[in-house]
Order: C-alpha cells, then sequence, then structure tokens
C-alpha cells in the first residue's frame, strides 16, 4: 500500500512549544546578516563593532515585531513565545494557518 504525500499529512500530528529571549534572536540573526551583508560585498570586518550591532538589532527588532503583529509570536517582557501544531495537514502557528507550498 504506498500513501500520497498528502494523505500523510493529514495523519501527521505534531504540537511544540518555543520560547527564547531577544538574545538568542539578535545572536541567530547576527550570523545571518553578516554572511548577508558579506554576499553583498560589504567589508564588515571594517564596519565599527557599534555600527554592526546597531544594524543587526534594528533589523532583529523589526523582525520580531512583524511576527507579533501578524500573530506568530506572542512577547511578554523580553521573552517570545510561539505554538506549533500539524493538525489534519494543515501546519498551525498559535492558531493561525501556515501557509506552506507543497502540503
Amino acid at each position: 500500500m504506498t500513501a500520497d504525500k498528502a494523505e500523510i499529512n493529514k495523519r501527521l500530528t505534531s504540537r511544540m512549544n518555543f520560547k527564547f529571549d531577544k538574545a538568542l534572536a539578535l545572536a541567530i540573526s547576527g550570523f545571518g546578516m553578516k554572511k548577508q551583508m558579506a554576499a553583498a560585498g560589504m567589508e564588515i570586518s571594517q564596519m565599527p563593532k557599534e555600527q554592526l550591532d546597531q544594524a543587526i538589532n534594528v533589523q532583529t527588532s523589526m523582525i520580531l515585531q512583524t511576527y507579533v503583529t501578524q500573530g506568530y509570536f506572542t512577547v511578554d517582557g523580553d521573552i517570545y513565545s510561539t505554538h506549533f501544531e500539524m493538525k489534519d495537514g494543515q501546519p498551525l502557528i498559535n492558531d493561525k494557518a501556515l501557509p506552506v507550498p507543497g502540503l
């Protein structure tokens, strides 16, 4: 018996809760931003540390606020959280449908 991907996804049930602080978000986004800046040809090694840290902080804050506004994260003080669930083949974040191509 073979099952197609849609049928398998409908049977999959998963629940996960994630919590993290802004310091972790800054650390993770810092790695990505540095790689993007380097790929764009920016000489980040010559950029003052304060300027680089400020750029990372501003970008990360904007992204986090966007996800809070869209309902994908909730925030309590400096702690961000989200609840992921796969239910009836539909991925949900905080009970909000998450469009994933191919599911």
